[in-house]
């Protein structure tokens, strides 16, 4: 290799394929955007060796005077503006490149891409970054060899990245092939009975393939997103109702499409979908919508403490700003009614109303003179209301007291 007038060196003629065969990458993520392209009196860009005292290779003339120098292919080793040095080394954890040496022959080139393959999208992008020359004149000779390096890295790098997805489809093919050969029929975990609208569902961790009913399975996940406990939004991750593990990012993007080619999607899955199937942020941004969703539910079944007290303090407050001045025996009656005839024609009034002025509350909506019309009209049967519990003997141990 021969020096050129301006003390440049061609890295195209200096990159070239080693014929020894191992394989290395760079030990530590060092950026590769001050590659130095000028070479000074000490060699910019050498080989590593394992001693000082180890002769190059040479050509020497009869007289045995040498008249060429020889430089090994330089693979391993490379030395940045910053001072800072890369050495390629042997590890059996390295990335193994589908590239071949066909497609990609130079060693360097195919060493750096082992280097990006192993680390994740982001770190693949802010490392090929560091290729990007700023600040530089295109009259630079310097560029001109480096913008090669550069391409030859982006091209190997796009290269890669095709094969990859090519092997990895062809891979996916192969083990769903090798699931659909095992597969046993079974029936719907929740129907418990032959799925009528089929969900296919893969897991390659486990090797196995579950086929679920589209109604139930849809219930299933809204069930799990609409989730509340103690009168507030907990939702949940959806879960496989055959294992009661929750389901991976790349099965739920499946299930998706297969419950709207059903006809089974709900609201909360679309939602989900616009969130990225992430649970947390979806809760974010429909949080007044699922707390709504929770206090309805619990106003509508008074099966919980939460959903009796939510009532409760309802009426109360109502009759406390409408100056009706609730009494000690009301006050229990309510108590009584709401924790022993929850379906009573007179609560199943008031409950509506009740929600829509928490529906007020959490929209922040004046609805107060629609409230207040309602509740007005529904509190003239509070009288007939107590007469019922009394003649029922619910309100057994107040009639006592009064006597």
């Amino acid at each position: 290799m021969e020096n050129t007038n301006n003390n440049q060196i061609n890295l195209s003629d200096i990159f070239e394929d080693s014929e020894e065969d191992n394989e290395h990458f760079i030990d530590d993520m060092q950026p590769l955007s001050n590659i130095i392209i000028d070479q000074p009196s000490n060699q910019s860009l050498k080989r590593k060796r394992e001693s000082d005292d180890e002769e190059e290779q040479a050509i020497y003339n009869e007289r045995k005077k040498r008249i060429i120098k020889v430089h090994k292919p330089i693979t391993n080793y490379v030395r940045l503006y910053s001072g800072e040095e890369l050495y390629f080394n042997n590890n059996s954890k390295e990335y193994k490149l589908i590239l071949t040496k066909y497609l990609e022959s130079n060693k360097l080139i195919r060493n750096i891409v082992k280097r990006i393959m192993i680390n994740s999208f982001k770190g693949r992008i802010e490392y090929l970054s560091k290729f990007l020359i700023k600040d530089k004149e295109d009259n630079d000779i310097s560029i001109k060899y480096y913008v090669d390096l550069r391409n030859d890295v982006y091209t190997a790098y796009y290269r890669e990245i095709k094969l990859q997805r090519i092997f990895k489809k062809l891979l996916n093919i192969w083990r769903i092939y090798r699931i659909d050969k095992a597969y046993v029929k079974d029936i719907d975990p929740i129907t418990l009975s032959e799925p009528e609208k089929c969900i296919i569902v893969y897991d390659m961790k486990n090797k196995r393939k579950y086929i679920l009913d589209g109604k139930s399975l849809s219930n299933s996940i809204n069930a799990s997103l609409l989730y509340y406990q103690n009168a507030f939004a907990s939702p949940l991750n959806p879960k496989n109702p055959k294992t009661n593990v929750e389901f991976t990012y790349s099965q739920l993007i499946s299930i998706y499409y297969q419950l709207q080619e059903k006809g089974e999607l709900k609201w909360t899955i679309s939602t989900l979908k616009e969130s990225n199937f992430n649970v947390y942020r979806w809760n974010i941004y429909n949080k007044s919508i699922l707390a709504i969703n929770a206090i309805k539910n619990e106003i509508n079944k008074l099966d919980t403490y939460d959903g009796k007290e939510l009532l409760l303090d309802f009426i109360i407050t109502k009759l406390e700003e409408y100056d009706m001045h609730p009494t000690e025996l009301v006050t229990k009656a309510y108590e009584v009614g709401i924790n022993k005839v929850p379906n009573h024609t007179y609560l199943q009034k008031l409950k509506p109303i009740a929600i829509i002025h928490y529906e007020a509350i959490q929209y922040n909506l004046n609805m107060s003179g629609t409230i207040k019309a309602a509740c007005l009209k529904i509190f003239k049967g509070q009288n007939k209301f107590i007469r019922d519990l009394i003649a029922t003997n619910v309100l057994k141990v107040i009639r006592r007291s009064q006597q």
